[in-house]
């Protein structure tokens, strides 16, 4: 399977099971801060959420800021109070603390549902009181909630009335539908469409006559100093939008201009270096080896130009078949509740001439030899020290590589223009990276159309008139296998077809059906001593696939298979559900 194949199944794996994954989402909140005369604040919130499928807990953050105290935690639905249990059992609900912030997690069964909870607590230390004002100044919802807020109001009461124009309320949010609304007691505000993002700040500002307290915690705090405060901050944030306004015009034409640059640029290089050969007179089946090289650089050709466990095995089988091993079939064990499957032992033969090994032939042959006892292995044995045969097999891939691009079977050319345009792609992406910045959302058509043209760089790649030439006759050889008669193939070298055919990472049932239909015999295949006598062509496919599964399980696994103070706000909530 090419890299570009198991990208876009990867992504549509992903993609598939996000859209049967369970959601849930917050469709109310309702928060109500009541201010006492002895300085505290009882705050009550309650929270709507639509479950879609099981859920079973949520939790709700509160940042250690703008208060000394929090007491009297409570949790409750429709049911009644939670208990506070470290238990994790239905109904139940815990408070753990860190540097930064008390985490309350309650426990509850859901499926498919709207439940309603119920957060209370008690707030100390939260009020900044002047000589004649007094703040609240609270993050009433914070920007650490997994999902948007679909509607919620903040209601703030005093312990009396002082009428409309003793109550001062300003907003600290990105979100601009919002609505403020004085009270004679406090203030109501009302939000909507409050993204996960986006936080809720609310600034409250009223005589400090109506506390029972008379100690002053902030003497330089009064109604034209806040006032100052908030329209400095409001002068500023304005001036921020309209840079953002500014910017997120820049960042369309960037991302236009990066997305546009980006597919001009792929279909410049592609056009260029990325020109394919399509040979003449290559027959869609061939019913013999076409061409002679080793079936591990033949296996390197057709299979995206890599080297994994299905060419160590082919080596080692083509080894055999020249002489220098001998492969054993043998009654293995029968473990629990398995089917009995045979074990196969590798038996060195006697000293051969190593002249017609390549190198990397001849480092495979000496590696197999090497982990000898008694001149022979078991094909699981290989891989008992898995460290040290994967640094081998490491090098000796890198040497099968070595080997197979020198026969100039794959473009230079377009393997420099696809490195140029991966390396242009990648300037480009961090173009895209400012277009979102910019433009928030629409800048990641650049970011897409990056990574999509920066991953097409391996289309460019081709093989050269040659390359193309044998690749196409090794496919339709396999094509052959997969679909062709076996009884067209013959007999002859059928031994040397099947370590091509498993080179080429033929299916085991395309493997075993092939060989029964060339009517293949113990005799075809003289470097095996299989356990059985039979000449039944069916049973010598079978034992012939069963030890192709075997050696290649073996050495897959370690080759590789083949095939997340006053002015200053306090506060501030966060929290999911799963």
């Amino acid at each position: 399977m090419s890299k570009l194949k198991f990208l876009l199944i990867t992504v549509l794996i992903l993609a598939c099971s996000s859209l049967f994954a369970k959601e849930y989402t917050i469709d109310n909140v309702n928060i109500r801060a009541e201010i006492n005369a002895n300085g505290t604040v009882d705050l009550t919130e309650a929270r709507v959420y639509t479950f879609e499928e099981e859920f079973s807990w949520a939790n709700y953050t509160i940042r250690k800021s703008g208060f000394t105290e929090l007491t009297d935690i409570s949790i409750r639905d429709a049911q009644g109070k939670y208990v506070n249990e470290n238990t994790e059992e239905p109904r139940t609900f815990m408070v753990t603390t860190n540097e930064e912030e008390i985490n309350l997690k309650w426990f509850y069964e859901a499926e498919d549902e709207t439940r309603r909870f119920t957060i209370d607590y008690t707030i100390h230390g939260a009020l900044a009181v002047g000589p004649e004002w007094t703040e609240l100044f609270w993050t009433f919802i914070g920007d650490s909630w997994k999902k948007t807020t679909q509607q919620a109001s903040v209601r703030i009461l005093l312990p009396g009335d002082v009428g409309k124009d003793s109550v001062h309320a300003w907003l600290r949010t990105r979100n601009e539908l919002t609505q403020t609304i004085p009270k004679s007691d406090g203030v109501l505000v009302n939000v909507t469409q409050l993204r996960s993002d986006q936080s809720l700040k609310v600034r409250f500002l009223f005589p400090t006559s109506v506390l029972a307290t008379t100690e002053i915690t902030a003497p330089e705090l009064s109604l034209v100093s806040a006032t100052s405060e908030e329209q400095a901050y409001q002068k500023q944030r304005q001036e921020r939008i309209e840079r953002r306004k500014q910017y997120a015009s820049l960042g369309w034409y960037l991302t236009l201009i990066v997305a546009g640059l980006s597919g001009l640029i792929w279909i410049f290089f592609f056009s260029r270096y990325g020109k394919r050969h399509h040979p003449r007179a290559i027959p869609d089946q061939l019913y013999s080896p076409p061409t002679s090289e080793p079936p591990a650089i033949i296996g390197w050709l057709m299979q995206s130009q890599s080297v994994n466990g299905s060419h160590l095995l082919a080596t080692i089988f083509d080894s055999a078949r020249r002489g220098y091993f001998k492969i054993h079939e043998e009654e293995g064990e029968k473990k629990f509740l398995q089917k009995k499957k045979p074990r196969y032992r590798v038996e060195k033969a006697e000293e051969p001439s190593s002249v017609d090994l390549l190198d990397w032939e001849q480092d495979l042959y000496e590696y197999v030899t090497d982990q000898m006892q008694d001149d022979s292995i078991y094909f699981d044995e290989l891989t008992d020290q898995r460290s040290d045969m994967q640094k081998w097999f490491s090098k000796w891939a890198k040497s099968v590589k070595e080997d197979a691009k020198s026969r100039n079977w794959i473009d230079s050319e377009s393997v420099k223009g696809a490195i140029i345009n991966g390396v242009i792609q990648s300037l480009l992406l961090a173009g895209s990276l400012l277009a979102i910045y910019w433009a928030g959302g629409f800048g990641a058509v650049a970011l897409g159309a990056t990574l999509l043209f920066g991953l097409l760089s391996f289309a460019i790649v081709h093989r050269t008139k040659i390359g193309e030439q044998v690749y196409q006759q090794w496919k339709a050889f396999k094509n052959s296998i997969k679909k062709g008669s076996g009884r067209q193939f013959g007999t002859s070298h059928i031994d040397k077809m099947i370590i091509y055919a498993i080179a080429l990472g033929v299916s085991e049932k395309y493997l075993e059906n092939w060989l029964a239909g060339t009517q293949v015999q113990l005799a075809h295949i003289p470097w095996i001593v299989f356990m059985t006598s039979t000449s039944n062509p069916a049973e010598v496919a079978a034992s012939m696939n069963a030890l192709a599964s075997s050696g290649l399980t073996t050495v897959s696994s370690v080759a590789g298979a083949g095939g997340a103070s006053a002015g200053s706000a306090g506060g501030g909530t966060g929290g999911g559900a799963g």
